[in-house]
């Protein structure tokens, strides 16, 4: 009875400190792996933020990006975040590579930027910048694909009238239309629509005159129906950018 009892005693003391000890290792992991995350985090986000600044990104410090697994660590988690930064870096190698005739960077790179904006996308199905992302970087390595109306639309839905995406889907959907694919043009009209109605003078003007020829047709066509007090505005500062609307 007293080494059965014995026994459980050592049982009792030691199976505690079993616990402890298990509770200890897995917090200790939990905190190295979110460490670890951080870490490949801000290395990405840093090079995203550079990209969006202006900055060149060295190839070195791109393949460094590949070879220490951040990129699988990132699309591990469903942060969009760090998924929407982790595209814009893979989207910039991307053109680098095409920049340099560098063939299978470029397509490693489109690879891992298409992982990126699809794995955001199925965390965050609403985000009509990453749906703009991913038909631009598909009509760019393959041209212009029966999905690229599709994304087009989702993106149109999901960001209607947010600024920045408005101008950047303009801006895309305006270079398709002046090289003749017809399908843009509804979904351009109105978003060219939100443009001349909310946006400033220098943006439109900015935008006016980046767009091709169809495109500028519908700014002109939209400009007309403003206001008189606004349509007056934006066509001085056109014009002091060389555009005479009256003359079109």
């Amino acid at each position: 009875m007293s080494e059965a009892m014995g026994g459980k005693g050592v049982i009792g003391i030691i199976a505690p400190r079993l616990v402890a000890t298990a509770v200890a290792l897995a917090l200790a992991i939990w905190a190295a792996s979110g460490f670890v995350a951080r870490q490949q985090s801000a290395m990405v986000r840093s090079l995203a933020e550079a990209i969006e600044e202006g900055s060149q990104p060295r190839l070195d410090v791109l393949d460094q990006l590949h070879d220490d697994r951040a990129s699988a660590g990132i699309l591990a988690r469903c942060n969009i975040e760090d998924l929407r930064a982790l595209a814009s870096v893979n989207m910039k190698e991307t053109d680098l590579a095409y920049e340099i005739a560098d063939p299978p960077r470029a397509d490693r790179a489109g690879d891992a930027a298409d992982r990126a904006i699809r794995k955001a996308l199925s965390c965050g199905p609403l985000d009509g910048n990453l749906w703009l992302r991913l038909v631009m970087l598909q009509t760019a390595r393959s041209g212009v694909l029966p999905t690229a109306f599709e994304y087009l639309r989702l993106s149109y839905w999901t960001a209607p009238s947010e600024g920045w995406i408005v101008r950047a889907r303009v801006d895309f959907a305006s270079r398709l239309l002046g090289a003749g694919v017809k399908d843009v043009e509804p979904d351009l009209r109105s978003d060219i629509r939100t443009l001349v109605n909310f946006d400033t003078n220098n943006n439109i003007a900015a935008m006016f005159l980046a767009a091709p020829e169809p495109a500028r047709a519908i700014y002109g066509e939209w400009i007309e129906l403003l206001p008189a007090e606004r349509k007056q505005s934006l066509s001085r500062t056109l014009e002091r950018r060389g555009v005479n609307l009256t003359g079109r």
